[in-house]
């Protein structure tokens, strides 16, 4: 089709240059050059001077009408070339009616086809079919006149050295047609890649800048391999499709009440520095980050890549987080201006996953029931804890390590699938196990952990209800005793 369409614009080319060719050949080559040999006519024939005259300032007129056929807008079409095939005809004839007034084969006018020719045929850009057309009007007429005037009685001597002077001149003049031609279709064709060239780089440009947006925003979402996967063409995330994943869900624990307490800029800077450690932890683990809600994340393991360790991923990414933010809660604290706690909640299951409403319009994310019980485990999570089904439990449990695992009982009340029950387990880091009271919280009778250690004191916080209390170290001591 590319082909088809180079050559049409090609011969477009050939039609515009042969048009604008045909008026300089008509007004400043054959016009002034037939009534030229003028001066021929005195030398060799003065007796038909007026006669030939008078034939020769004919072509004044059919210059005219043969360019002016463009103007009237007719042969415009691939037919372009009839204005001059009509002059050409005009030239034959007044050229053979010359030759018969002036000795057939023996006159010297058959030169004036030959000068028509070489004009004519290396000038104009033909085609090989309307050439030959103009060969025959050139010479047709001529030929024509002196076999069919002399017959028999034909002087082959004269005419036949003619002839071989005409087919010289009709060859070369296709040679240079033929040659030129070539030329101008290599410089077009040249000019052509040139542009296509250019336009190529300039769809280079804007796809390599839609790429680059493209991947920065997926880098932001995904792990380093999947982004390699996806620069590669090696991995599509067009679309959406239903696979198994484990989804994990983060949430700060009491952000609500802290918003309004907070200066907006300080609030969404904790936030933010939270969970950009926190993201950075779930691509470390091979892990997507999904949508953001807030004071929420929600990230999933198994899509887009395929990851059959998806399970053990999703659980030891929530461990990894819950380490890394004991490691920094004194500082989210101290800006927090209260205990920063957080709570996670792992699930698995069949999803949806994709851009979601689309990829200009949304974020890699996930949808379905299990997105929805992750949501409500992490929900119902304590504080600074994973909260996990037993199925999920006893699948990837015995791999973990450092790490406390405390059945958290029977659960039917969880939103949105009321009717179900759920035996669920808590996980936390070994290290949590020190931190752990037997005082129970004088509100709500859950246990109190002790948050930060102030020398002579400690700051202990209900993993239930979030109530907090300053307490000596020696009330902390009777109780261990107690």
């Amino acid at each position: 089709m590319d082909d088809i369409h180079k050559e049409s614009n090609f011969d477009e080319e050939e039609r515009k240059l042969f048009i604008s060719r045909m008026r300089i050949t008509a007004y400043y080559m054959g016009i002034p050059l037939i009534l030229s040999f003028s001066v021929v006519d005195i030398f060799f024939h003065p007796e038909l001077f007026w006669v030939f005259l008078k034939v020769r300032l004919l072509c004044i007129p059919v210059a005219f009408f043969s360019y002016n056929l463009y103007r009237f807008g007719l042969f415009r079409d691939k037919y372009y070339s009839v204005p001059a095939i009509v002059g050409s005809v005009y030239l034959g004839v007044y050229t053979a009616y010359m030759v018969s007034l002036s000795g057939y084969e023996h006159s010297s006018y058959y030169a004036g086809l030959n000068l028509i020719a070489i004009g004519l045929l290396s000038f104009l850009p033909w085609k090989l079919w309307s050439m030959a057309l103009c060969v025959i009007a050139n010479y047709g007429p001529y030929l024509l006149v002196v076999l069919v005037k002399k017959g028999m009685s034909l002087d082959s001597s004269a005419f036949v050295p003619h002839l071989a002077f005409c087919a010289s001149t009709i060859f070369m003049g296709w040679l240079t047609n033929h040659l030129s031609r070539g030329l101008r279709q290599r410089e077009y064709e040249s000019r052509m890649s040139l542009i296509h060239e250019l336009k190529t780089k300039d769809i280079v440009i804007k796809e390599k800048t839609k790429e680059g947006i493209y991947l920065e925003k997926l880098a932001n979402q995904f792990s380093p391999q999947v982004i390699e996967s996806v620069k590669n063409g090696r991995l599509s995330v067009e679309g959406m499709l239903r696979r198994e994943i484990t989804c994990l869900f983060i949430d700060v624990v009491n952000s609500t009440s802290r918003s309004v307490r907070l200066d907006r800029d300080d609030y969404t800077k904790i936030l933010s520095e939270f969970f950009t450690l926190a993201s950075e932890l779930l691509t470390k683990f091979e892990m997507t980050v999904g949508s953001f809600l807030g004071d929420g994340l929600v990230g999933f393991a198994n899509a887009p890549l395929e990851n059959q360790d998806h399970r053990y991923k999703a659980v030891a990414a929530g461990i990894a987080i819950l380490r890394a933010h004991k490691e920094k809660q004194d500082y989210f604290s101290e800006r927090w201006r209260s205990s920063f706690d957080i709570r996670i909640g792992v699930n698995t299951g069949f999803a949806f996953v994709g851009f979601f409403p689309s990829f200009k319009r949304g974020t890699y994310t996930a949808l379905g029931a299990p997105v929805n019980l992750a949501a409500r485990l992490c929900t119902n999570a304590s504080a600074n804890s994973i909260l996990l089904t037993k199925s999920l439990t006893r699948e990837i449990g015995a791999r973990l390590k450092d790490v406390i695992v405390s059945p958290m009982g029977m659960s039917d009340s969880m939103k949105g699938f009321e009717g179900e029950t759920f035996e669920l387990f808590s996980i936390v880091p070994a290290f949590e196990q020190s931190s752990r009271e037997t005082s129970n919280c004088p509100l709500c009778g859950g246990q109190l952990f002790i948050q930060n250690d102030l020398a002579d004191s400690v700051l202990k916080k209900c993993g239930t209800c979030g109530y907090t209390d300053l307490m000596p170290k020696e009330t902390q001591i009777r109780g261990k005793a107690a």
